[in-house]
Formats: C-alpha cells, sequence, structure tokens
C-alpha cells in the first residue's frame, strides 16, 4: 500500500498548510488519494476533506490497539494514503511518545517526510534536522523547510546531501493562505472563504517548490501492515439525529461509518439553522464544536432547545459531548 506520512518538528510548523498542499496537488493530478490524521484531532481533517472532497480519517494510537490502527489505515486507503502527524513528532501522552506520531509511524511502517520551519533561521535548521533523524530510531526519509527562500533552500539542501539527508522541497512565506489559530487549534476549513482558492494556490506552489514526484517514489512502501479484518453485522434499523453545522462539527469519520455499518441511519440537522429535531429520529447524537461562539443563536433558537428538551425527557437515547 502507498503510503506517506507529514510530520513536523512542533506544533506551528507548517504540517497541515504543507500537508493540505500535497494533498491539493495530488488531487490535482487526478490520483486516487486518501488521508488520515495522527491523534484526536478533528479540525484538521476537516481541512483535508474540503481538499480531497471525501472524508478524512484518524488513526489513533491511544484510543486504539495496534491491529485497529493498521486495520483502519487499510480499510479507508484510496491508491495514496497520507498521513498527517500530530504536535512534535517524538511528543506524545505525559512526556512519553504513547500516542505520537513517531509511535504511529512504528506501529504502520510508514515513511516519514519531517516539516521545518524556518523563520528566524538558515544554517542552524540543519542541526534540528540532524538531531531529529538521530534521536531515535525513526522512518525519517526526507525534509520539507516551510517559510524559506528558494536561496536559501539552495544552501540547506546541499547541506542535506552531504549527510545523508534528502531535501524534498521548500515552502515560501505564502501570505494569502495564512490559517488562522484558536483554541483547540486552527479555525475551521468552513469558516474561510475562498478556502478551495486557496488550496489550490497551495497547489501550485506545491508543484512549483516541492518534489512531489519523489514524495511518490517514497510512498511505493511494499512492507505490508498486519491486522486482522472485523466482521461487522447489522444488528438495528433505527434512524439518529445528527447534529451538524458551525456549532457542531468535531465527529470521527470511522464512528459514523460505524453506526452505520450496525443499521444506523444518520439524519443530519442544525441546531442553529432549524426549529426541531428530525420527526423520525430514534436517537439523537450532538458532537462536540464551538457552540460558544454561537452561543446567542442557539439562545434563541427556542423552539430548538424545547425539541431536544422534550425527545430526553421522553426517553430518546442520546449522546452530547
Amino acid at each position: 500500500m502507498r503510503r506517506i506520512m507529514i510530520a513536523g518538528t512542533n506544533s506551528g510548523c507548517g504540517k497541515t498548510t504543507v500537508t493540505c498542499a500535497v494533498l491539493q496537488a495530488l488531487v490535482n493530478r487526478k490520483i486516487n488519494v486518501s488521508s488520515f490524521k495522527c491523534g484526536p484531532d478533528y479540525i484538521d481533517p476537516m481541512f483535508h476533506k474540503t481538499v480531497i472532497g471525501t472524508a478524512a480519517y484518524n488513526l489513533d494510537t491511544y484510543l486504539m490497539s495496534n491491529d485497529t490502527v493498521n486495520y483502519l489505515l487499510n480499510k479507508n486507503s484510496g491508491d495514496i494514503a497520507v498521513i498527517e502527524g500530530v504536535m512534535g513528532f517524538y511528543d506524545g501522552f505525559s512526556f512519553t511518545e504513547k500516542g505520537s506520531t513517531h509511535e504511529l509511524s512504528e506501529i504502520t511502517d510508514t515513511d516519514v517526510i519531517l516539516v521545518v520551519n524556518c523563520h528566524g533561521m538558515s544554517l542552524s535548521a540543519m542541526a534540528l534536522v540532524k538531531g531529529f533523524k538521530e534521536f531515535r530510531k525513526n522512518n525519517i526519509k526526507g525534509f520539507i523547510f516551510n517559510n524559506l527562500s528558494e536561496k536559501l533552500y539552495g544552501n540547506l539542501s546541499e547541506e542535506c546531501r552531504k549527510i545523508g539527508l534528502i531535501p524534498l522541497g521548500f515552502l515560501p512565506n505564502i501570505k494569502d493562505v495564512q490559517i488562522s489559530s484558536r483554541h483547540l487549534g486552527l479555525v475551521t476549513a468552513g469558516e474561510i472563504d475562498g478556502i478551495k482558492d486557496k488550496m489550490n494556490l497551495l497547489a501550485d506552489y506545491a508543484e512549483k517548490y516541492i518534489d512531489i514526484d519523489k514524495i511518490l517514489e517514497i510512498s511505493e512502501n511494499d512492507r505490508d501492515t498486519k491486522f486482522t479484518s472485523l466482521e461487522i453485522t447489522k444488528k438495528y434499523n433505527v434512524k439518529i439525529a445528527v447534529a451538524y453545522d458551525r456549532a457542531f462539527c468535531f465527529y470521527y469519520e470511522d464512528n459514523l461509518r460505524l453506526l452505520e455499518a450496525y443499521g444506523g441511519k444518520l439524519v443530519w440537522f442544525s441546531p442553529l439553522g432549524q426549529e426541531k429535531i428530525p420527526e423520525e429520529a430514534d436517537a439523537l447524537l450532538l458532537g462536540g464544536g464551538y457552540p460558544e461562539l454561537c452561543a446567542r443563536q442557539l439562545s434563541e433558537n427556542v423552539s430548538m432547545r424545547n425539541s431536544i428538551r422534550e425527545a430526553i425527557e421522553n426517553g430518546m437515547p442520546s449522546v452530547a459531548e
């Protein structure tokens, strides 16, 4: 299975920007690409979904067994799987590597491209590169330098080759595609005007400055991942009302697909824009998101609040984050 992981030296180094640039470039090349996010992150997969037009998935080595991780990676992969890392490459739970990008790369035996933010650095970036490569046994195969000029990239790529590392390109500082952050991560893809235009601009930069052909070559991984397939039997015939709008949008794709596999039909509704939950619903699911940013609109939608209260008081099975 062709697969590649895009990791970073730290949070905020630009790995989501690079991942989206590479994803959009692959999509524009008419390649059937699937995307994954390491760990418990809902926001970055929204960007992936916006780019590739299909679902994006999570691979969480803290919540999932190794077997489940490899099963879901294989089950949800297209012609090539692109996995985005989380935080810094070695950062996991409570100063361990548990749940880290490095752990996931080892479990799935996936080769890694490390994104290095060169803002405020030149030659010092090589010390960072060399340190990440030699700190632990790892699958790091190449590097992409973010916020770097073309001239400095020429110098850094030459230094990389001197120590046997593969430079895979760079991205300059692109002001037109800056993505803002807030608590819990980036702003959501749906909040950015002209998001598809911005992604295509990123893809243009990727084709110009990143070695996409070499990334595809590195992804040609013929090492099999071992897993046991799950046999899921349909047991129910129910309709589940799932809240989805600007306020409620944090869901794991695999959880939704699992509900469907067991016989749940997902009926989408908006607590912001509709007056009541779907009449045919047998159960209610209110995922996470940013309801606090929509507090006034949610509060003023009295009919929806009454509808949810009545459903719960009448015994409707409900899950709310």
